[in-house]
């Protein structure tokens, strides 16, 4: 999340928003991390690290590509 704090300036200028936008995005962000962060370690202690793990970052890369080329927040 630090990264992320350091970077609103710049994601403001390049979307061309308000800080208030940002930090919804931000705060979104950070509690579906926290829902999907609990809910990956259950399953890890389940199911084992091996599974979980690959599919997170398939996931986590995915959103990211879809994410990636946004021209505003959409909102």
């Amino acid at each position: 999340m630090t990264i992320v704090n350091i970077a609103i300036p710049d994601v403001m200028s390049d979307l061309r928003t308000g800080l208030d936008q940002v930090m919804w995005t931000v705060g979104g962000y950070t509690l579906v991390l926290t829902a999907l962060l609990v809910t990956a370690a259950r399953l890890g202690d389940t199911r084992g690290q091996r599974t979980p793990f690959p599919v997170g970052v398939a996931v986590f890369t995915a959103a990211s590509a879809v994410c990636g080329p946004a021209g505003g927040t959409g909102c």
